[in-house]
């Protein structure tokens, strides 16, 4: 009886080491955990939080050049060149330009690859620095255009309320046609939007929007409508540039 007493000591002892561990372990794991990057929205990228944006900007100043643009507006076009994900573990995709002697960086949701033929230079009137327009061709179809700037010392995306100036395009399904231009106050945006009540044929409404930008800020001013009940036949005609999805073609600049 003695000595089935002490082997059951015994193993209560290794019973509560065995306790400690197991709740000592999600304490180390949890420590652990916070040194992991942070994914943005599922799209496999470092969030933005993350890297140091000089040093994303230095260390990738040999990838690709995708435009040459006068960011600043001082008269000389600076590189402005894109570095994949992956090329560096702690940098997202993005943009890297050097101005003023200072290296920038502006991440770009990498859906997929920005080449030259991806990106145009556009001229708003009153600006100095010019602003560059980045089509983003979608691997299932469609595309997201997303105007960058720079400002503050910083080269950034315009956006408002966080979410590109101008919508995604898909070739799936039916999208809104839209296009864009530059005014002198700023640019605005022509859109259609399916006509109430729907009728027998399919037919649209057309607004205007205005924006007005101050530096890296996009202000959304009055929407307009133009247009009442405008037929298919008729968007495709008096329309074109909407149906063509046209962006800034008033403003950019040659080469």
């Amino acid at each position: 009886m003695a000595e089935r007493l002490g082997a059951r000591q015994r193993l209560t002892g290794m019973r509560k080491c065995l306790l400690a561990v197991v709740l000592t372990l999600p304490l180390l794991l949890t420590g652990c955990g916070d040194n992991r990057p942070v994914l943005d929205g599922g799209h496999g990228q470092f969030a933005s939080p993350s890297a140091d944006r000089s040093a994303c900007g230095a260390a990738d100043a040999d990838a690709a050049e995708v435009a040459r643009a006068d960011l600043d507006g001082d008269g000389a076009t600076d590189a402005v060149r894109y570095v994949g994900p992956g090329a560096n573990q702690d940098c997202p995709a993005g943009l890297v330009a050097t101005v003023g002697g200072r290296p920038l960086f502006a991440a770009v949701q990498a859906d997929t690859v920005v080449t030259r033929a991806d990106v145009s230079v556009v001229q708003l009137p009153g600006r100095s620095g010019q602003l560059l327009l980045i089509k983003q061709t979608h691997p299932r179809g469609g595309f997201q255009a997303r105007l960058f700037g720079y400002a503050g010392a910083k080269l950034e995306e315009l956006t408002v309320g966080s979410k590109p100036v101008l919508g995604f395009v898909a070739t799936d399904v039916q999208s809104t046609a839209f296009s864009a231009r530059c005014t002198d106050d700023g640019f605005e945006v022509l859109a259609a939007r399916p006509h109430q009540p729907i009728g027998i044929v399919p037919a649209w409404d057309i607004d205007r929007t205005t924006y007005a930008v101050e530096g890296n800020t996009v202000a959304p001013g009055a929407t307009t409508e133009i247009a009442d009940n405008v037929l298919d036949k008729q968007l495709r005609t008096k329309y074109r540039e909407m149906v063509n999805y046209s962006l800034f073609a008033n403003c950019r600049v040659p080469g």
